[in-house]
């Protein structure tokens, strides 16, 4: 529910304040499955859309990178990621991130925010 009220807020004020930027939403589960991750992922690929935030609970942002990547959208050098949570860039440094691994590949100029307050 965190990430769907934190979306909910960005919206607002996008709405209110930046009436040109276009926000799309795509829910993918706390506990995810393969199929949850592949169906969100092409959604988002859908957009066509090249810089993306993603509000994600810290086990789900290695397999969601993993998934971009596959599906090429993360690692491409055209496309931007921006992950909320300070625990993802310690869950994504956790595993041996190898310079030409898919995970690796999508590390790659990853932005990781942290909500205060």
């Amino acid at each position: 529910s965190f990430g769907i009220s934190y979306a909910q807020a960005i919206r607002l004020e996008a709405n209110d304040n930046y009436k040109d930027l276009i926000i799309e939403t795509v829910g993918i589960p706390r506990y995810a499955s393969e199929e949850d991750y592949i169906v969100g992922i092409a959604s988002i690929k859908q957009t066509g859309f090249r810089f993306f935030y993603a509000i994600l609970a810290g086990p789900q942002f290695v397999p969601f990178l993993l998934e971009a990547h596959k599906q090429g959208i993360a690692g491409t050098g055209v496309h931007n990621w921006m992950l909320s949570n300070k625990d993802a860039a310690r869950r994504v440094a956790d595993v041996a991130l190898k310079e030409d691994s898919p995970l690796g590949l999508s590390a790659v100029g990853l932005t990781f925010y942290s909500s205060v307050g």
